[in-house]
């Protein structure tokens, strides 16, 4: 039985920043901009938060995850509302929160609370090629880069450390990198190709059990 696993990369990234703000682009072997990337980072103040109590939306729309990676705070709740016309079967095996909603369509599904911070790689009991990620995070200071590859960070923030699912590594790595002073932008290229969504979409009903 074929487990997902998300491989993991840590860059710490010691910094200097003399602006107010730091735009960090990122971008793949090729030079492509590279979104879902999650970047955590440190502060000598923490960030102000507020959790709003409604659960944060990761939908299911022509056989994917939408958004691919989710970022979440610890103890947040998520939703998976099924937009698709047919049903889908929902779980995940990752230490952070093992869990499965059975069969369903529409919004006939109650939220699932992630307790524990982690990476939770979620799959489809039916459409093999379903695969999205929830990054639960238990600091503030973390972002997610956008379409653009691009993520704004705050003047304070000195050290990052950076995630990808499509990271192909087993182990982590450390990369050093300063910045010049008063330099609002900066380019990091990661050691990766963009991977297209998959086009094809197998059917195993029946072939995995939860938790085996």
């Amino acid at each position: 039985m074929p487990i997902i696993k998300s491989l993991l990369l840590l860059l710490l990234l010691p910094v200097c920043f003399k602006t107010l703000a730091t735009t960090l682009t990122f971008v793949d072997q090729d030079g492509q901009s590279l979104s879902d990337v999650v970047v955590t980072g440190n502060s000598t103040q923490p960030a102000a938060t507020q959790q709003s109590n409604e659960p944060v939306i990761m939908d299911q729309v022509d056989k994917q995850f939408v958004p691919h990676v989710l970022l979440i705070k610890q103890g947040q709740q998520v939703a998976f509302p099924n937009s698709d016309n047919i049903r889908h079967h929902v779980y995940s095996f990752s230490e952070a929160k093992p869990f499965e909603i059975k069969l369903y369509s529409g919004d006939d599904s109650a939220p699932v609370t992630f307790e524990k911070p982690g990476i939770v790689v979620l799959g489809c009991n039916i459409h093999d090629s379903m695969v999205g990620y929830i990054y639960v995070q238990d600091a503030s200071r973390t972002w997610l880069s956008d379409t653009d590859g691009k993520i704004t960070v705050p003047d304070n923030v000195t050290e990052i450390e950076i995630w990808h699912p499509h990271l192909d590594v087993v182990k982590t790595t450390k990369q050093s990198v300063t910045l010049s002073e008063n330099k609002a932008l900066q380019t990091i290229r990661l050691n990766l190709k963009a991977r297209p969504k998959p086009e094809t979409q197998s059917n195993t009903f029946g072939k995995r059990t939860f938790g085996h």
